[in-house]
């Protein structure tokens, strides 16, 4: 029996995120100290990053020091191995520009697939840093985009496009699975990905990394040749219905107000070949809360007032966004609700005053707000609102799907 695989499986550290004007750093600094702290207490060999490093293309340097330091102590630690890959967000060239001084220390960077006939130089073979005996193997599958996995053809229809970029998707993880057991069938084999799957539970617009295709695979889609399957996108932590051995480990931080209830953590995994991997939840101790307050001025005002009761201890400021219901809300109001924060040591970050905008069929009040919707989500109401052909959305989606690649990926020319 080949010797187990122990690591940490975590996902979607969005380095250099702001939170309405606000920097994320020191939260985010705390959760990078933290999974160290997991390194020593869990006794783990490996560290498993499943994408969106970074919160977008081109980040601070601030952002990009973070993430080499963290490197650096990682590769200090007792990990014998690392293994990172690029997400939706991530620009692959910038995650990846040290990756030949980075495998000196055992951390590999997978940031865009490896051609068919390549495929092997995307399997990871973790050895035994001593006898050099082959303990285990990682298919490191980073985020597809569309123009890696499928030819686009003219005049293609989305449901056709839709159908081809599945299995494309799906032959990758084919290949992958086939060079593991050709290299050895005896050892255990991770596979990663960063994808909306079949059955993840996500909040509103989380899921469409693809427009038009807000599931990418399925769990019966993965090869049983994967003991394990590590996966980032999708902010909540959970595996799929059916597959224990497919799992999303969430953000590291709540990234955003809608966040701010979801648990925090990361998964610790030991994997033998052939069986079911053990699994345990390591939660993420809360360093900042993210509150949501709603109602009138009078019901957020006794809600605010015992929310900071609470929390004037926490370790960083609580942030609260409030929204005011029915009412005129005045700049004394709002000055008000702030001043109250302020004497708890937490702070008032957005204060809006929601007006009806449309309604659903129970008669419910429905309010977006633009800072609340995702870019996609964005393109998707504004093609609705222009009514236009199925026709004409199969012409533009995948045009505006490849833009949005090239932007997040930095390639876009800001200086034409």
């Amino acid at each position: 029996m080949s010797k187990p695989l122990r690591f940490i499986h975590t996902a979607d550290w969005h380095l250099g995120q702001t939170l309405l004007g606000q920097s994320r750093a020191e939260e985010q600094q705390l959760a990078l100290e933290w999974i160290l702290e997991q390194v020593d207490e869990h006794q783990v060999d490996g560290l498993i990053v499943a994408g969106d490093i970074f919160d977008v293309a081109s980040p601070a340097e601030d952002a990009r020091k973070m993430y080499y330091d963290c490197l650096a102590s990682l590769a200090k630690s007792s990990l014998k191995w690392i293994v990172i890959i690029a997400g939706n967000h991530d620009s692959p060239r910038m995650i990846s520009n040290i990756d030949a001084l980075a495998k000196a220390f055992n951390i590999y960077i997978v940031a865009t697939p490896a051609a068919a006939d390549e495929i092997r130089k995307d399997v990871i073979q973790i050895r035994d840093p001593k006898t050099k005996e082959l303990q285990g193997l990682i298919a490191a599958v980073p985020f597809l985009l569309d123009r890696y996995v499928r030819r686009s053809r003219a005049g293609e229809a989305v449901a056709d496009k839709e159908e081809a970029l599945a299995a494309g998707i799906h032959q990758h993880f084919e290949r992958l699975a086939q060079a593991c057991q050709e290299i050895d069938e005896q050892v255990p084999a991770i596979a990663t990905g960063h994808l909306f799957a079949t059955g993840a539970e996500a909040r509103a617009g989380q899921d469409n990394i693809y427009v038009g295709n807000i599931r990418n695979l399925s769990a019966t889609d993965l090869p049983e040749r994967f003991d394990y399957v590590a996966l980032g996108h999708i902010h909540r932590p959970q595996d799929l219905k059916g597959a224990n051995h497919v799992r999303y480990s969430g953000s590291l931080i709540p990234l955003d107000f809608q966040e701010g209830t979801d648990i925090k953590g990361i998964w610790i995994v030991e994997v033998v070949a052939g069986s079911e991997p053990v699994i345990q939840w390591s939660p993420s101790p809360v360093s900042r809360r993210l509150k949501q307050l709603s109602g009138t001025l009078e019901d957020v005002r006794e809600k605010l007032t015992a929310f900071c009761a609470r929390h004037k201890e926490d370790e960083l400021s609580p942030w609260i966004d409030i929204a005011l219901i029915g009412e005129t809300v005045g700049e004394s109001d709002r000055a008000e609700l702030r001043s109250i924060a302020e004497k708890s040591n937490a702070r008032v970050l957005k204060i809006t005053r929601r007006r009806e905008s449309s309604t659903s069929e129970k008669g419910e009040l429905i309010v977006e707000d633009l800072a609340d919707l995702s870019v996609e989500e964005v393109f998707d109401r504004r093609c609705a609102a222009a009514d236009l052909a199925p026709e004409t959305r199969a012409l533009i989606d995948p045009l505006f799907i490849e833009a949005l690649a090239d932007a997040r990926a930095g390639k876009v020319d800001t200086e034409a």
